[in-house]
């Protein structure tokens, strides 16, 4: 135990148990109390840390106990290894109870204001209020419904779109499902593209060729207008790097574009450049570069998106290419149909500048997110979550996590390098804050 482990100063508080108990996880809040966990389904815990005091035992499962966390004045919560959250208010006094109905986890963590959260195999996440005793549940934002597509301009909101035509808004992505406000804007159609650039600008595009644009996204009851720019066809992905520009791909080859996407149909122009094709993605790092990909295997890129000239194309004889994310004109990430993820330097020359590797063999890459070149996160068919912090270095260098396996995962949205969004086809928006080179909790 130690007051101040920078200085290196340590007390030996000897062993909790003469057994052949070993202590597998240890949780404090900060110094006023500590439990540590055992193997035996023993907990320790003493309420004078600091110091050489007893740690006093209590029993409290039959099965090892595998992870402990603890937050000040709300308790602790302890896992065990079938699963199991056991809670206490006051785990100085050895009053445990076991959380009831909850599915099996495996993961929990609690902090500082008593909010739990604890992951299970199933992809779901349980969150607890910080009341002790209370349900631990996850629930979907739109019921029935497939969250395809978000994006979030900050880590204070987050825009997502759904297969039933709804737009989803939160001012508090890190909070629970019920502080997502969710409004029925395209009733005949559905959410097939989106794109925050600002807090101020969010264009939304659908499977009928409509964009929906709304300037204050962030208010609390947000204006949503809806213009036909497309003739009917399915507007496969948006990307508007700024508030002057916004640039749509759709699933006959064509490119649209607007340097004032709030001003209505006539402010969008479409050129046809790949024919009979459907592009699947775009991602335009700023107003003078936009990559897009797709059905076929090919990059797409313009250095004058905004115009009407031609796209430069290269065939990397690849499946279909569904994701891109460019952070920077001299680097992209893109994610083929066979877990294939491409990086490129030079986005806009030939084949050769890409590389790729097999990083999620058998599954197909959904969606990716690079909030930096030092940092991207693909998701696939299978629901889970690659995270890579040197995303062309290679297959090693890329981390599968399942988070959501009973689902796909079509899309992310990262706003900072520790806050991701995520929305799957059960009508679930999970939440990821890193650390490191994995995310450490996802909350629907």
């Amino acid at each position: 135990m130690s007051t101040d482990p920078a200085l290196n100063s340590w007390i030996y508080h000897g062993n909790l148990d003469s057994g052949t108990a070993e202590i597998a996880s240890v949780g404090c809040a900060a110094n006023a109390v500590c439990v540590a966990a055992a193997t035996t389904g023993t907990v320790f815990v003493t309420s004078r840390p600091s110091l050489t005091a007893p740690w006093e035992p209590s029993n409290i499962d039959d099965r090892p106990l595998s992870v402990v966390t603890c937050s000040v004045g709300h308790g602790c919560a302890v896992l065990d290894s079938s699963g199991r959250i056991f809670t206490s208010a006051t785990p100085a006094r050895g009053r445990w109870s076991a959380v009831p109905g909850a599915m099996p986890a495996t993961a929990v963590s609690c902090a500082g204001d008593g909010f739990c959260m604890a992951a299970t195999g199933s992809g779901e996440v349980l969150v607890n209020s910080g009341r002790t005793g209370a349900r631990w549940e996850a629930e979907p934002i739109v019921k029935g419904n497939s969250v395809d597509v978000v994006s979030c301009p900050t880590i204070s909101l987050c825009v997502a779109g759904d297969d039933g035509g709804h737009l989803l808004v939160t001012a508090d992505p890190r909070g629970a499902a019920s502080t997502w406000h969710v409004t029925w804007i395209d009733k005949g159609s559905w959410i097939s593209g989106l794109s925050c650039p600002t807090t101020t600008l969010c264009v939304a595009a659908d499977g009928v060729g409509h964009v929906l644009v709304s300037t204050d996204p962030a208010a609390p009851a947000p204006t949503w207008r809806v213009s036909e720019v497309d003739d009917g066809h399915t507007i496969w992905a948006v990307s508007c790097p700024s508030v002057k520009l916004c640039v749509a791909v759709d699933g006959e080859g064509g490119v649209l574009s607007a340097t004032r996407p709030a001003s209505g149909t006539a402010a969008w122009s479409r050129t046809l450049v790949d024919p009979g094709i459907v592009i699947w993605a775009v991602s335009c790092p700023d107003d003078g570069l936009c990559v897009a990909s797709d059905e076929a295997g090919r990059i797409l890129s313009s250095r004058a998106p905004s115009s009407s000239g031609p796209w430069h194309v290269a065939a990397l004889g690849v499946p279909g290419i569904g994701a891109i994310s460019c952070p920077v004109r001299q680097f992209c990430v893109a994610g083929d149909g066979e877990g294939g993820l491409l990086t490129s330097r030079d986005p806009v020359g030939s084949a050769a500048g890409w590389r790729e590797v097999t990083a999620d063999p058998g599954h197909w890459i959904a969606g990716i997110s690079c909030p930096s070149t030092a940092r991207c996160v693909a998701t696939d068919n299978i629901g889970q979550v690659l995270v890579s912090q040197d995303p062309s270095a290679g297959t090693s260098i890329w981390l599968a996590t399942p988070i959501d396996t009973s689902a796909v995962i079509w899309s992310v949205s990262c706003a900072k390098d520790s806050l991701c969004i995520a929305g799957d086809s059960a009508g679930r928006v999970l939440v990821g804050q890193a650390a490191r080179s994995q995310f450490i909790r996802w909350l629907p």
